[in-house]
C-alpha cells in the first residue's frame, strides 16, 4: 500500500506538505500566485486613478473623489478575491491530487481543470464570505444595540448602577465578539474541506458543503493547528519581505514620494504571499485526503480500481474456422 495513502497523524501531514511543497515548488507557486498577482495588479491600477492612502493632502482637498475611489476598491477588491481564492485555491488542490497520488500534472492541466469547475468553487466561496460578513454584521447590530442601551443612561446619571450595567454591557459586547470569531473560524473549518470535494469529485456547492461537514467531522483540532501554523509562517514571511518594504514606504512617503513608497510596500507583500500561499491549501487537501482514507477506505478502493484497470478481459468465444 502506498505510504501516502495511508492514515496520517497531524505532523505526518504537515511533513508531506512540506516535502510536496518544497518538491513541486513551482508547480504550486504558479497554482497560488494568481490571486496576490490579480490584488497587486488592482493595487496599482487604482494608485494610478489617484487612491492614495497615504497621501492626506490630496485625500482633504478631494474627499468625494476618495470616497468614490474608496468604494470602487472595496467592490474589486471583493470580486477579484473570490475570483482569485476560487482559482488558486482550486488549482492548488488539483495539483496536489495528481502529485500525492503520483500522477503527472502541469499547471496549464490545473488551471484548466479549475475553470471546468469554477462556477462551484466560486460559489463555495462566495458563500463563505457570505456567512462571515452575515455573522460580522450581526455582531455589530448587537453590540452597537447594548452600547445604544447603556451609555446614554450612564452619561445622564452616572449613578453606581449605571457603571454597572456599562460595565456589564462592556463585558457582554466583548463576550459577543469573541463568541462571533469562534463560531465563525469553527465554521470555516467545517467547511474548509468543501473546496477539495468540488474539484476533486465533481461536486457542487452545497453538496460539497454537506461533503465538507461530514468529513471534517473528528479534525477540527487538526485542521486549526495546520492554519495556524501557516498563519505564523505568513506572517514571518511577511515580517522578512513585506516588513522592510513597508519601512523604506514610511521614508517615501515622509519624502512625498508616494507612487514608489505604494510600489515597494504592495511587492513586499506580493513575495510573502507568493511563498506562503500554497501552504494552507496543501495541508487543507491532505486532511481532505486523510479523511477519506480513515472515514472510507479510500485507499482500498484506488487499489480496488487499479487491479480492475490491470485485470485483461476475457477471452471471447473461440470463432469457428470458416468453410
Amino acid at each position: 500500500m502506498d505510504s501516502a495513502l495511508q492514515p496520517m497523524s497531524t505532523s505526518q501531514v504537515l511533513d508531506r506538505t512540506f516535502f510536496l511543497y518544497r518538491k513541486h515548488f513551482w508547480l504550486f507557486a504558479g497554482a497560488a500566485a494568481i490571486l496576490p498577482c490579480l490584488l497587486l495588479i488592482m493595487q496599482f491600477g487604482f494608485a494610478a486613478l489617484g487612491l492614495n492612502f497615504q497621501d492626506t493632502q490630496s485625500i482633504s482637498s478631494a474627499p468625494e473623489k476618495f470616497f468614490v475611489l474608496l468604494f470602487g476598491y472595496a467592490l474589486c477588491y471583493m470580486l477579484i478575491f473570490i475570483v482569485g481564492h476560487a482559482l488558486a485555491t482550486g488549482a492548488t488542490v488539483y495539483t496536489l491530487s495528481q502529485v500525492h497520488l503520483n500522477q503527472p500534472v502541469t499547471m496549464a492541466a490545473a488551471y484548466r481543470k479549475v475553470f471546468s469547475r469554477l462556477w462551484a468553487v466560486m460559489g463555495i466561496s462566495g458563500l463563505i464570505l457570505l456567512v462571515e460578513t452575515a455573522a460580522a454584521m450581526v455582531a455589530v447590530v448587537l453590540i452597537s444595540i447594548l452600547i445604544a442601551v447603556t451609555v446614554p443612561g450612564l452619561s445622564h446619571g452616572g449613578s453606581a448602577s449605571s457603571v454597572v450595567i456599562t460595565i456589564v454591557a462592556v463585558l457582554l459586547s466583548f463576550a459577543i465578539g469573541i463568541a462571533v470569531v469562534l463560531g465563525v473560524f469553527y465554521l470555516y473549518l467545517r467547511f474548509c474541506l468543501a473546496i477539495p470535494a468540488a474539484m476533486i469529485e465533481g461536486l457542487g456547492p452545497i453538496p460539497a458543503f454537506k461533503r465538507s461537514f461530514w468529513l471534517s467531522q473528528g479534525a477540527v483540532l487538526r485542521l486549526f493547528l495546520l492554519y495556524l501554523l501557516a498563519g505564523v509562517i505568513a506572517m514571518g514571511l511577511s515580517l522578512v519581505f513585506a516588513l522592510p518594504g513597508q519601512l523604506l514606504a514610511i521614508f517615501l512617503v515622509m519624502k512625498k514620494s508616494f507612487l514608489p513608497a505604494l510600489l515597494i510596500q504592495n511587492t513586499g507583500a506580493f513575495i510573502a504571499q507568493f511563498f506562503a500561499g500554497p501552504i494552507a491549501p496543501i495541508a487543507v487537501a491532505l486532511i481532505y485526503y486523510d479523511q477519506r482514507v480513515r472515514k472510507e477506505a479510500f485507499d482500498l478502493q484506488l487499489m480496488m480500481q487499479s487491479i480492475e484497470q490491470q485485470t485483461p478481459p476475457p477471452p471471447g468465444p473461440a470463432m469457428s474456422p470458416i468453410g
